[in-house]
Formats: structure tokens, sequence, C-alpha cells
């Protein structure tokens, strides 16, 4: 029997998903002349030109088609979404997999972490061998004289990165000289030094010093910035979790960072998975957020941290 119970309910769901495809065309045509910078104001103008509005969230449409199929899925949306297209013997656009995305954190992420950029000439990217593509890809847009990804593992495809100058290093011993960058990158990365990457083919590092892996990373990462340099710090946020192979900050750990960078925090934002998309809110509404808590599909919260060498600490 087909995994679809019927021919009526693998029509349905062909339906379903030729009605997005169509949606995603339309998004693309109305992108053709004009696109804001940021996806958040991209995905809405879009949605502003299509006659039939979408619903506020690309989850709840997928979900419907979902339903359909009487086997679940995998749980993280991107995996539905391609398993959904396995079934149907053919697979989806990148644009498709695209609008899934749009739910996690890097929507807060990216454009955040990009519209940071002040022309510094010198920028690190720390965790850039498995970094998303679309980030990857506006990121190289910026056409920094002197682009450096620094990575533990080796990146899965090197001509996506091509135009990177790669370093491959583990960030819990001494690797970079220091005030070598004007900008460090550090986006979703720190929570995973030192635990458990053996999906992306590495061991666990262990830590000379004995300090928690993150606290020696933040201390590597500061002493790389010039002074008036930054660095540009996001990670999970809500409460404390440990799930081996990345932890899920709460206030004393991420303070605890901070303390450890000597470095002066110039901002520090904080937002929340809420019913219809990301909101900025007070770090203490997200005291309960764990992660894939309270409908978000990964990170519950996120808090995004600018951190500056004044040049008075040592």
């Amino acid at each position: 029997m087909s995994p679809f119970g019927s021919k009526a309910r693998r029509a349905a769901i062909e339906e379903a998903i030729a009605t997005l495809t169509e949606r995603v065309d339309a998004l693309e045509r109305a992108l053709v002349d004009r696109a804001p910078a940021s996806e958040i104001e991209r995905l809405n103008y879009a949605f502003d030109l299509i006659a039939d509005r979408a619903p506020a969230s690309e989850v709840n449409r997928l979900n419907r088609a979902f339903e359909l199929i009487e086997h679940m899925a995998p749980a993280s949306e991107i995996e539905r979404l391609n398993y959904a297209f396995e079934l149907l013997g053919q697979r989806p656009p990148a644009t498709e997999t695209y609008v899934a995305s749009l739910e996690s954190e890097r929507i807060v992420e990216v454009p955040w972490a990009l519209g940071k950029y002040r022309g510094e000439r010198r920028v690190a990217e720390v965790g850039y061998a498995f970094a998303e593509e679309h980030y990857l890809r506006l990121l190289l847009a910026l056409d920094i004289p002197f682009l450096v990804g620094i990575d533990a593992a080796a990146p899965p495809d090197p001509l996506r990165v091509e135009a990177f100058h790669r370093v491959q290093a583990d960030m819990l011993h001494d690797c970079i000289q220091s005030s070598s960058f004007d900008l460090v990158l550090c986006i979703s990365t720190l929570e995973h030094i030192g635990r458990d990457n053996t999906a992306y083919g590495l061991d666990k590092s262990v830590s000379s010093s004995g300090a928690a892996p993150d606290i020696v990373a933040v201390r590597a990462m500061a002493g790389w910035v010039a002074p008036r340099g930054r660095l540009l710090l996001t990670v999970p946020f809500g409460r404390f979790e440990d799930h081996g192979w990345f932890i899920n900050y709460d206030r004393k750990h991420l303070d605890d960072v901070l303390e450890a960078s000597n470095l002066t925090v110039i901002e520090a934002s904080f937002f929340g998975w809420m019913p219809g998309g990301w909101r900025q809110v007070e770090p203490e509404v997200l005291t309960n957020r764990g992660y894939r808590s309270h409908g978000a599909s990964h990170a519950g919260g996120v808090a995004l941290i600018e951190l500056q060498n004044d040049g008075k600490k040592p």
C-alpha cells in the first residue's frame, strides 16, 4: 500500500506542493527589480505584492500538507520538507527548502551580523565550514578585502568557500596571532566548541587549561581582536541545557563567557520565537526557553552580542 494511503490523498499532497511552488515563483518574480536587504523585509515585501496573502507562518502552511502523510516525518522542518518530496519521488528546489529554514534563528542572526559590518578590512568567520549557504553567500557579497575562515573541521565542499583564506585549527589551542582582525564573527558556533562534534568528522577537543571550552574559545577570539575592533557573537539562549553536541545558554553561563572575554559589551539583544515569528524581548522572557520549546523548530531564543576591544583591558 502507498505511504499516502490513497490516490486521492497523494493528489491532495501534490496540489498543496504545487501551490507552494507557485507562491515561491511569485515571490521570485516580485523580487526581480527590488529586494530590501533584510531577509524578513524581503519576504514581507514579496507577500505584499502577492494578492492572495500567505499565512504568517510558513511552517503552518507546510504542516497542512504533512497532515496528509500517515507516517511522521523527521523532526526538523527542513528534513520534514525533504522527506515529503522524497515520498513524492521528486526533490525540492533550493528556494522551497530555504523558505522552511526561515523558521530557525538564522533569520535573526544573519541580518543582524551582516548589518554590523562597518567596512573592516580584516575579518575572521569562526565556524564557517558547515555554515548555511545563504549566510556564506551574503558574507562574500560584502567584498571584504581579507576574509579568513577558521574551523576545526574541513569544509565538505571547498569550492563553496574558495573565496575564504581557510585556516583549519582547534579553537582550544593557540592558532592565530593576537590583534590579527578588525572584526571576528562567531555566529551560532561557540555553543558547539569542545562538544561532541563527531557529526562534523571531529573528535571531542579538550582544553589543556582545564577551563570550560567556551571560556577558552572566547578568550582566544578576544585576543585576535585588534584595538577598537569587535567580536560579534550569537548563541541559543533561554534555560541552560546540555545536548552533548551543543549547549543552550542561560544568563549565568552567558555572563561567564562575556566576563571571560575582557571585552566591552556594546550591544546585547535577545529574541524569542513567538507564534507567527521571532520577536525582540527582554532576556527574562526567555528563562524557560529551551531547544525546540514553545513551538520553535530549533532554538527557542537567541542572544546577539556585540563586543569591542576598547584598548584598556589586557
